[in-house]
């Protein structure tokens, strides 16, 4: 047969070589009939959508505002750059939804706030003038971003726009100028007799400026100068309420000089006055804290009833923390100790919660404690200082960089020696439980008592070691003694073997050193750690020649060979030189 040669291309190559480009120009031939289609269809009008976007705002559910979030940025994205105030109008719509859910969060995260600051700066760069409110809303943003410059400067802008607002933002804007800029206390004050003279301050705003103003004067020590702007302020006062606030004022004024008499005169005055407002009004709750303080220490009855009654209507208000701190002192006065303590406890976990109170600081709760501590001991009652000392430890610690190291050091030993006592209270309960033939569960845990407080006073008094160690040498070492015997009273082996270690170690001249041996070396032997012990007792009669040996040292002879005995029949000979 004769081979043939076809070069014609076949038909299955043919449509193999056409398939692929018929199939792309069916799929723009789709592409096309659909943008047709599309573009023949009526469009939303861009009005339409931005307020189908605020419907969307308006109408979110349970602070649900995805859908308006999303729609906004769609919105935002279809809308070209150069429609510059379509687009700050978007912007400021996406400003609108993040304030909502801030409100709705009750404060907000940062990544909200900083959404809120970033939208509301893109509208004004796409030329949107802000009204009063949005102003007001970047200054928050600029604030809860600690951007303390921006925010005073968005609050002054919006005071311009709104002076209904400059009441309320003139106090934020000094506020944030005393704690946020450093500002002087000579500039803050003349910015305090400046805003007094707003117009349209209401009662509250002008209380604040000018209680603001006067606590200033009187942490700079210019009474008099006090006095004298107190009584200027009385010859403008605006309302009978202004007239109140003032005698306040100088109450506090007549305070700080010493003039308690008149002081409780200006007082009273205020406080009959209100006598027929709610007993809730501010001034006259601060009126009676105020009169409290001033006379807990020759009346107590009264000042604890003064103090009740700001405690009472306020269960956790600002006042709080220093209406209970009155009643500890009325009540320690009144030889309420139970009482009292519970209220300096009551007193110190409130301030916890507002540590950001004006009317009582963690200096004063300390002060107040060291000047009631004389009182809770005369109740003779060993629980109830540990539990004083307890409530002074957690003041302390919330105030730790404030707190002298000799106060410290004197709050740790009182500590120790407290947790001392508490257990010889619980030996000598065990002792007379065991007596009237407790059961077996109360003896335990009277032993558990006894050895745990024996625990927490070796603790103290390491911790009381380690604050010592740099500055004062003789503390350190006593109380590294101190930790030792607890330990060893509490039958605590290792802790009392690694104190005596380093009492040792660190004190190599100090007179205990061979007395701190031999009981390192009895220790030792205790746990069975004969080689260690061993060691310990060489070491202590090896510090000294023979005849000046010390006593300890000697007393040590005795244990070492015990030490070689119980290790065996091939050490005997160890122990036979020895004796």
């Amino acid at each position: 047969m004769t081979e043939q040669h076809d070069n014609a291309p076949s038909a299955s190559r043919l449509a193999g070589k056409w398939q692929m480009p018929l199939f792309a120009l069916s799929v723009v031939a789709l592409a096309i009939t659909a943008w047709l289609a599309w573009s023949s269809a009526p469009q939303v009008p861009w009005e339409e959508r931005l307020a189908e976007v605020q419907a969307l705002t308006e109408s979110a559910e349970k602070g649900d505002y995805s859908v308006a979030l999303d729609e906004a940025a769609k919105l935002l994205e279809a809308t070209p750059q150069e429609q510059r105030e379509r687009r700050a109008m978007v912007w400021a719509q996406l400003a609108e939804i993040q304030w909502r859910i801030i409100e709705h969060s009750e404060g907000g995260d940062s990544a909200r706030w900083l959404a809120l600051r970033d939208h509301y700066l893109q509208a004004r760069r796409a030329g949107l003038k802000l009204t009063a409110e949005m102003a007001e809303r970047l200054g928050r943003a600029h604030e809860a971003l600690a951007e303390v410059d921006e925010a005073i400067s968005q609050y002054q802008l919006t005071s311009r726009l709104d002076p209904d607002r400059s009441g309320r933002l003139g106090r934020r804007i000094i506020e944030l100028s005393g704690a946020g800029r450093g500002l002087p206390q000579a500039e803050l004050l003349k910015r305090l007799e400046a805003y007094l003279q707003t117009k349209d301050l209401d009662d509250r705003q002008y209380a604040w400026a000018l209680g603001r103003a006067v606590g200033l004067l009187i942490d700079r020590g210019e009474l008099e100068r006090a006095r004298l702007f107190v009584e200027r302020q009385q010859s403008t006062a605006r309302s009978r309420t202004g007239e109140r606030e003032l005698q306040f004022q100088l109450a506090r004024v007549l305070k700080a000089l010493g003039s308690t008499p008149q002081a409780e005169d200006q007082l009273i005055e205020v406080i009959e006055a209100l006598d027929r407002e709610p007993s809730t009004s501010d001034l006259a709750l601060r009126s009676r804290l105020l009169y409290g303080q001033l006379i807990w220490r020759d009346n107590p009855q009264d000042a604890a009833t003064a103090f009740e009654a700001v405690a009472s209507s306020q269960p956790d208000g600002p006042m709080v923390a220093a209406a209970l701190l009155g009643l500890a002192q009325a009540y320690g006065k009144l030889r309420l100790h139970e009482e009292s303590l519970a209220k300096y406890e009551l007193a110190i976990q409130t301030f916890r919660r507002h540590p950001e109170t004006p009317y009582v600081s963690l200096s004063d709760i300390r002060q107040a404690m060291a000047d009631g501590r004389k009182e809770i001991q005369a109740a003779n009652r060993p629980e109830m200082a540990l539990r004083f000392l307890q409530a002074e430890r957690w003041v302390f610690d919330m105030d730790a960089s404030a707190v002298s190291t000799s106060d410290w050091l004197s709050l740790l030993d009182r500590l120790a020696k407290a947790r001392l006592a508490a257990a010889e209270k619980a030996e000598r309960d065990q002792q007379a439980a065991a007596a009237a033939k407790a059961g077996p569960d109360q003896l335990a845990g009277l032993r558990r008592l006894h050895r745990e407080n024996l625990r927490l006073a070796g603790e103290l008094y390491l911790e009381r070691a380690a604050l010592a160690v740099k500055d004062h040498d003789k503390i350190y070492g006593q109380s590294l003694w101190q930790a030792a015997e607890a330990f060893d009273q509490g039958g605590m082996g290792a802790r009392n073997v690694d104190t005596l270690k380093k009492f040792v170690t660190d004190r190599p001249t100090d007179p205990r050193v061979p007395e701190t041996r031999f009981r390192l070396g009895q220790a030792l032997q205790a746990a069975d750690r004969y080689d260690e012990a061993i060691e310990v007792y060489k070491a202590n009669l090896a510090h000294s020649v023979p005849a000046g040996r010390h006593p300890q040292a000697l007393a040590g002879l005795i244990p070492l060979a015990e030490c070689y005995i119980a290790k065996g029949e091939k050490f005997h000979g160890e122990a036979e030189k020895v004796l």
